[in-house]
């Protein structure tokens, strides 16, 4: 008799960062780094990592309270217009408090300083398959305002980024352009209900979209990645209503962001939101 499916959880040094933890099911893996407070590998297991990684500090801590663009899988808090630029440095960067749990780990944050708000981040694996289930969680420990949970996911190049779309009154043309962004047919092009979006090597873009099916999926070479949040109807999201969300980076700095705002809810202290976010990978495509 075969041995049961099981998902392992170690403990290793992940290209400089001690204390890493790999999970994995021996079809894929990823790689939580606490150290900064983030996923920073999810792949099949010996194949490419499709998160990309900023090769610039690998292996380092936040150099004080100055903003490092790790790559990789990270929370923030939305809209970003409570918050601004840079993010929060202790969300954003800074050492997380890391546990084993059944198939995962569970990573909390520091109590922000700044924002008065505090991440955890359960991520676990399914046995069977290529699934990887997030469980967010936003506690707030400040005044009472506008809040909710926003996952954004650094893609390796992709070849395409797919994103539903959905005509509404805030987004006529079905998404949403920031900065009055506009459709360029050399990297956009409209298939029926969806945007296909490549990254335009010269010009950084975003464009946003709340599509029911709460749905983005990329692809690079044969491998799609796929993730998705439930669209909860007949509440606000930020953004104009952009449940869904992609940026595309100019060169050098060659990714893009698969990106998933929750609803936007008025949080009195002491109060916590929460959002689930799947991703999973098909090879062959």
């Amino acid at each position: 008799m075969s041995a049961a499916p099981e998902v392992k959880v170690t403990t290793e040094n992940y290209k400089g960062w001690p204390g890493s933890m790999r999970i994995s099911n021996g079809r894929v893996d990823l790689v939580v780094v606490p150290q900064i407070g983030r996923v920073m590998r999810y792949g099949f297991v010996d194949g490419p990592n499709l998160l990309w990684e900023n090769q610039a500090f690998l292996g380092k801590s936040r150099p004080g309270n100055q903003w490092v663009n790790y790559g990789g899988d990270k929370i923030w808090p939305a809209p970003q217009s409570v918050w601004n630029w840079p993010p929060d440095a202790d969300l954003d960067g800074s050492a997380y408090k890391a546990e084993a749990i059944r198939n995962g780990v569970r990573l909390t944050s520091p109590l922000s300083r700044k924002m008065k708000l505090q991440f955890t981040r359960e991520i676990t694996l399914d046995p069977l398959t290529t699934q990887v289930n997030f469980r967010n969680r936003m506690e707030n420990r400040g005044e009472r305002r506008l809040l909710g949970l926003w996952q954004v996911t650094q893609i390796d190049d992709p070849t395409s980024i797919t994103m539903g779309t959905a005509i509404s009154s805030t987004q006529p043309k079905g998404w949403y352009g920031f900065g009055n962004e506009r459709m360029n047919p050399a990297f956009h092009e409209q298939r029926g209900q969806s945007l296909v979006i490549r990254r335009d090597p010269q010009n950084s873009r975003k464009f946003g979209a709340r599509s029911s099916s709460g749905e983005i999926t990329a692809t690079k070479g044969s491998i799609l990645f796929r993730t998705h949040a439930r669209v909860v109807p007949g509440v606000e999201y930020p953004d104009r209503g952009s449940a869904q969300q992609v940026y595309t980076n100019a060169d050098p700095d060659r990714y893009a962001e698969m990106e998933h705002a929750g609803p936007l809810s008025r949080m009195d202290r002491f109060e916590s939101v929460f959002q689930n976010v799947v991703w999973s990978l098909k090879q062959g495509v």
